[in-house]
């Protein structure tokens, strides 16, 4: 079977299907068995992308300059009942109280109201015609899932192909961390601004530095993962800035003037600049930037005081594993394998990197290090600390990507036996790791504080349509997929030629 599956992902297009599936297996995995209200502030995301969905694409002042007033369903206007196991190990999802099932429409407050409105109005169709509330809303978050699944994809495809195997599998395994999947099956904006910052990264590199193979079918995919990420969230057209900045860095002067000679690459640049000029239009506009709320800090930290501290949180677990509201942690094993694969990745690239790669690697890092502290700094006075390491995410994920393209071929020279064994290694701790986050978090919702296998199969307080065990199974379906379709070819089978 995996002989069969190396010859057929062999082709570029069958790669990003396949791993689409596989992907797409593990998000919804998530999407379905996390409980509702268990995905960060997702009350006031469902009831965005409801009433976007409608047409409603801010609403009217609420009760506070962070929040404004939709008409939804009355079952989803109900969604801050959803919250009642928030931030309390010692509550599982069976305290959801019932919602209110139907169409008819009734007033309700979010805190999303003012956010760009893109990523609401692909996902929040379902909850037209859906009468079921809980139902709306899993079918809500699907969505989500397939977009993010299928983003995250055509970075996998395209990874693949740019660098030997081994290299692009452990690199696209750090950067996919269970945060990663958590958040695709998240009705949250979050999700879709990691995937499509990894797409625009993988992409812009391969027109900048691979062969003409696939050239429009990946400008294409370029510009429209350019504009969902421009569009994904307030920050996101930094993220945009960022990552271009890197790939124009270790991007040859003379290779770069011929690409942008070429109609397709101009005609995507333009894609791309209105994207963002929209996204920063939107902001303005609607001082969306400047109404998140208030939180610790606000007013009595100075903002070099947020540099500095945000400068000591670079490495937030928050990265890895904090599910829910915040209380929701990721076993230790989990923290141990991500740790070691980000940093291995990181510190590989530094290692053998010479010349503009090096110089790119370099910056990308120092974007990661530096762009939040800007950011919290600049909010530290009127919002006080709102960083998390999720938001950040996007960033840390299109840099690792990079770096491994970028020195792959060196870190391929070494013998083929070793970096079979690291392969297979990376895989498999990669594949628990996932797994053992998504059982954890599965446990805490069924039965708080038990490890008994019993909550997998319907017996604990609360479970998942289906059962615990079927999505469980579900994501470990599609973790061995992706693994196969990672370790199916020769760990060093040459991948096209690309300019380094």
């Amino acid at each position: 079977m995996i002989a069969l599956l190396a010859r057929v992902t062999g082709s570029f297009v069958a790669t990003f299907v396949t791993a689409w599936v596989a992907i797409a297996l593990a998000c919804v995995a998530w999407a379905i068995a996390t409980p509702l209200g268990a995905t960060p502030d997702e009350p006031s995301h469902v009831i965005k992308a409801a009433s976007v969905a409608r047409g409603e694409l801010i609403g009217s002042p609420g009760s506070d300059p962070s929040r404004t007033i939709v008409e939804v369903p009355a079952g989803i206007a109900q969604a801050w009942n959803w919250t009642c196991h928030a931030r309390d190990l010692t509550i599982s999802a069976a305290c959801i109280p019932p919602s209110e099932n139907g169409l008819d429409l009734v007033e309700a407050e979010t805190s999303a109201g003012l956010y760009n409105p893109v990523y609401y109005a692909i996902v929040g169709w379902p909850s037209l015609f859906i009468t079921d509330t809980g139902s709306a809303v899993l079918a809500m978050r699907t969505v989500s899932a397939l977009l993010v699944s299928g983003l995250l994809a055509f970075a996998f495809a395209l990874v693949m192909r740019m660098t030997p195997r081994v290299i692009g599998g452990i690199a696209f395994a750090a950067a996919t961390t269970p945060m990663v999947f958590y958040l695709g099956g998240a009705l949250s904006p979050n999700g879709l601004e990691i995937a499509a910052a990894l797409a625009v990264a993988a992409g812009l590199l391969y027109i900048c530095l691979g062969n003409a193979g696939h050239r429009i079918a990946v400008l294409i995919g370029v510009a429209v993962s350019g504009l969902l990420l421009a569009n994904a969230r307030g920050i996101s057209p930094l993220w945009l800035a960022a990552i271009g900045t890197v790939v124009l860095v270790v991007t040859p002067r003379e290779r770069l003037a011929s690409i942008v000679r070429t109609t397709a690459v101009r005609a995507t640049l333009v894609v791309l600049g209105i994207s963002v000029v929209a996204a920063i239009s939107w902001v303005l506009a609607t001082g969306s930037l400047g109404a998140l709320g208030t939180f610790a800090g606000a007013g009595t930290v100075s903002p070099i005081e947020a540099f500095l501290v945000m400068l000591t949180r670079v490495a937030d677990p928050g990265v890895i594993g904090i599910f829910g509201w915040g209380e929701t942690v990721a076993p230790g094993v989990v923290f141990l394998i991500w740790s070691t694969l980000l940093a291995g990745v990181l510190v590989a690239a530094f290692s053998v990197a010479r010349g503009r790669a090096l110089v790119g690697i370099v910056v990308g890092v120092g974007a990661i290090v530096l762009l939040p502290a800007i950011v919290q700094a600049a909010s530290i006075r009127t919002s006080g600390y709102i960083w998390q390491g999720r938001y950040t995410l996007a960033l840390i994920a299109a840099v690792v990507v990079i770096a491994a393209v970028l020195v792959g071929p060196r870190l391929a020279e070494l013998p083929a036996t070793v970096l079979t064994r690291v392969s297979l290694v990376a895989a498999a701790a990669v594949v628990v790791g996932h797994v053992a986050a998504f059982a954890n978090a599965l446990l805490r919702y069924a039965s708080p504080g038990s490890t008994s296998p019993g909550a997998f199969l319907g017996r604990g307080e609360w479970s998942p349509p289906g059962s615990g065990l079927l999505w469980l199974g579900t994501l470990g379906l599609g973790l061995v997929l992706l693994a196969v379709l990672w370790l199916g070819r020769s760990p060093v089978t040459e991948p096209e030629p690309v300019e380094r």
